[in-house]
């Protein structure tokens, strides 16, 4: 390296150089390859402390150096000249970059030198770091177009004294409640018009879609609005709560699994409230078809209205709460004989098992976590409150 290949400041006239880049990088790698050769055990914590801050700021200026040099490789258009589509594709492809941060990284430098040049100024002096100016970027683009730009500026200005006391990731927050600082009355009106708009969208895409998941295992994709999605978990929650320590231990279930099982339960009371849902002049119902002796043996399996098979065991249980219909089938399943509905357990004998064994199923064989633990008319349900610690988020002031 020559010392007087670096193009430095005119002493005399205060010039700024004219070939500001010449040798400068290459200065700069060989002072900090002997900075990194040095040894800091003679460096006191101040020092350390000290030089840590500066170079995080060297970091930030030389950021503000790259975005200015890939904002003049775009107004040259050297990706046109080399047969590039894009300046990002021309920047890919040179320095192996991902698609995805070099895109970022154009827009940003455009931004820069346009509409964001006190953010650029901050970079330059190491105020702020590099992902605060992309953030600052990305909540300034958020903000409706047809506001002035007395207003972004504005914006733009509260961002960077807040990029100074906040990481990138509560910036980002701060910056989605940018607007709402700024034009507290006009974000109202517009916040309440978009989530309008999004309500009308989300309906149209209500959706329930099955699929089998594995044998004897299905599962059900459900998309719904936010309010409806909300319903659905508030009324889960208070069935889905871990069963209290008993002589079959603790409740092992994991969180999902409690869902799951709450699900089922809901869909029991469901079906045996007054007022459900009728078709044909009948409750929701599934049929199933086995023969007597293998609902009175629980050996062998049941076949569904919808093909599929489960077991006999799974079909006594059912038959628990169900109606009993006696029918004389042929060797082709055409009906020859048709019974009245008869109970397997008459009401009487259901009142008296409830006395005899209170809440708990006895059931041979019965898994306590399969119990449908039912809750009087007078429980909530609300949502529980959560023994999380609460989790504050930075909160966007507005202007006195």
């Amino acid at each position: 390296m020559v010392a007087d290949s670096v193009s430095v400041m005119d002493v005399t006239t205060g010039a700024p150089p004219t070939r500001p880049l010449r040798g400068l990088p290459d200065m700069v790698q060989d002072g900090l390859a002997q900075a990194l050769k040095s040894s800091f055990w003679s460096c006191t914590d101040a020092d350390t402390a000290d030089g840590l801050e500066q170079v995080h700021q060297i970091v930030a200026m030389a950021e503000a150096l790259r975005l200015r040099l890939i904002h003049d490789v775009d107004t040259r258009e050297l990706a046109s000249q080399a047969g590039a589509t894009s300046t990002a594709a021309w920047l890919r492809h040179k320095l192996h970059l991902r698609p995805g941060a070099v895109g970022a990284d154009v827009k940003l430098a455009k931004a820069l030198e346009a509409n964001l040049q006190a953010t650029g100024q901050a970079l330059v002096a190491g105020r702020i770091s590099a992902p605060h100016a992309k953030i600052i970027r990305e909540s300034i683009n958020l903000l409706p177009n047809d506001i002035s730009d007395d207003q972004k500026r504005e914006g733009e200005t509260r961002l960077l004294e807040l990029a100074t006391q906040h990481d990138p990731k509560e910036l980002r927050q701060l910056g989605n409640q940018l607007y709402e600082a700024i034009a507290p009355e006009e974000a109202e009106r517009r916040l309440g018009e978009q989530l309008e708009r999004e309500r009308k969208r989300a309906e149209q895409k209500r959706s329930i879609t099955f699929s089998q998941a594995g044998p004897g295992l299905h599962s059900a994709r459900i998309q719904l609005p936010v309010d409806e999605m909300a319903r659905l978990k508030a009324l889960l929650d208070p069935l889905a709560g871990p069963r209290k320590t008993d002589a079959n231990g603790p409740d092992t279930r994991t969180a999902s699994r409690r869902l799951g099982d709450a699900f089922v339960e809901m869909l029991d009371l469901a079906l045996a409230a007054g007022e459900a849902p009728t078709r044909g002049g009948t409750k929701p119902q599934i049929i199933l078809t086995m023969t007597l002796a293998q609902l009175v043996t629980g050996i062998g399996y049941a076949t569904l209205d919808s093909g599929e098979q489960i077991s006999a065991e799974t079909a006594r249980l059912l038959a628990c709460d169900a109606d009993v219909i006696p029918a004389v089938l042929d060797g082709k399943g055409h009906v020859l004989d048709l019974g009245r509905t008869t109970r397997f357990f008459t009401a009487a004998q259901r009142h008296a098992l409830g006395i005899r064994d209170g809440m708990e199923c006895n059931f041979p064989d019965c898994d306590p976590s399969r119990q449908m633990v039912r809750r009087s008319p007078s429980s909530s349900l609300g949502r529980r409150g959560s023994n999380r610690p609460e989790q504050r988020r930075p909160v966007m002031q507005r202007p006195p």
